[in-house]
């Protein structure tokens, strides 16, 4: 039997994730229900946005288009007759129409979800975009600067995070690395703020000309960049472990353990460091050091806070059974009822 893939995680850059565990986020949906939504209804955009991820995480994505909809309608409507922050509320609809996007790019058109990401690019450009799934005039923010600047840098942000992630997802090599390529050199500076994943684009794909950072590069005083090295050298690393260069990727993981451990956060997800520590423990592992492997792998499950995919594959490569899938799931149908009813139209104070 083929030995499993050292790195079954794709991109590895620190990124904010919500973890796979169905239960808690409906739970904590459920939470933020019980909240009167009063003068601030971030609450209930929060909610569905997490109901509506576990829908589709379940493999239903029309349930999940239906609440990115509701949410979206409910913001407009709230801004037109409820009074309040018309800018706040425009960028409250905003997400609904990136997880539109995602939806389609993970499981849907490839190519609407692509017009989608091109729209976010317009949007961080300050720019109107209209498509099949994203309506932005940035007129709707220009009253609160701040919030106007941080809805470009946050359009720019998943723009480049999401084009890189969902094309390696389809299996489009062949345009990840034109996209990548193309978005490092639209926002060079990006990768040193934090958003990495063009930056770590041809490492994964494991490109020919994509070498090793080096010694140098995993001690750089700037902690961003010693990030982009580890996960860089991390990706190389795994590419040669599973081509059978045991050295090449014994070497590359050799300082790997002690510039991880020097890392400084804060870090956008507390599950960025246990997965590589698990892409390094399965490399290790096809390099033949068993037991150093199977040490790290149990330290990123230690760490894992039930995340599913992180779980499984780690569990996988130690030869453990995966826990069955129980998600105790009952009152899903009961939370997403409450929110459709919660996301109905505003209407108008004086009742028009």
């Amino acid at each position: 039997m083929t030995a499993p893939a050292p790195n079954w995680l794709g991109f590895l850059a620190d990124e904010e994730r919500v973890p796979q565990d169905e239960t808690a986020a409906v739970a904590r949906a459920r939470d933020l229900l019980d909240r009167p939504v009063g003068d601030d209804p971030e609450p209930l955009f929060v909610a569905a946005n997490l109901v509506a991820l576990v829908h589709f995480r379940l493999g239903r994505p029309d349930r999940a288009r239906a609440l990115c909809h509701a949410e979206i309608a409910y913001a407009r409507s709230r801004a037109r007759t409820h009074g309040g922050t018309p800018a706040r509320l425009a960028a409250f609809a905003l997400q609904p129409q990136v997880n539109l996007v995602r939806i389609e790019g993970y499981a849907g058109d490839l190519d609407r979800a692509l017009a989608g990401l091109a729209a976010l690019e317009r949007i961080a450009d300050g720019e109107r975009a209209h498509t099949e799934d994203v309506d932005w005039w940035p007129e709707d923010v220009a009253a609160d600067p701040a919030l106007a600047r941080q809805v470009r840098a946050l359009a720019r942000n998943i723009r480049v995070s999401d084009t890189c992630k969902i094309l390696h997802r389809r299996g489009r090599a062949d345009l990840l690395a034109g996209a990548a390529a193309r978005l490092t050199a639209r926002w060079p500076a990006l990768a040193s703020q934090g958003v990495q994943h063009a930056a770590e684009a041809p490492w994964l794909l494991g490109a020919d000309t994509a070498g090793a950072p080096g010694p140098t590069a995993l001690a750089d005083p700037d902690p961003m960049a010693r990030r982009l090295a580890v996960v860089r050298t991390l990706q190389l690393a795994a590419h040669a472990a599973g081509r059978g260069q045991r050295e090449r990727a014994l070497d590359l993981t050799g300082p790997l353990v002690e510039a991880i451990g020097e890392l400084p956060g804060p870090w956008a997800s507390p599950l960025t460091v246990p997965r590589w520590w698990a892409v390094l423990g399965a490399t290790l592992q096809r390099a033949g050091r068993e037991q150093q492997g199977r040490i790290l792998l149990r330290a990123a499950l230690a760490e894992a806070r039930g995340d599913a995919p992180l779980v499984r594959g780690a569990l996988l490569r130690l030869g453990e059974p995966a826990p069955p899938r129980t998600h105790d799931l009952g009152r899903l149908p009961e939370v997403t009822r409450q929110l459709h009813l919660a996301l109905a139209p505003v209407r108008s104070r004086a009742g028009v």
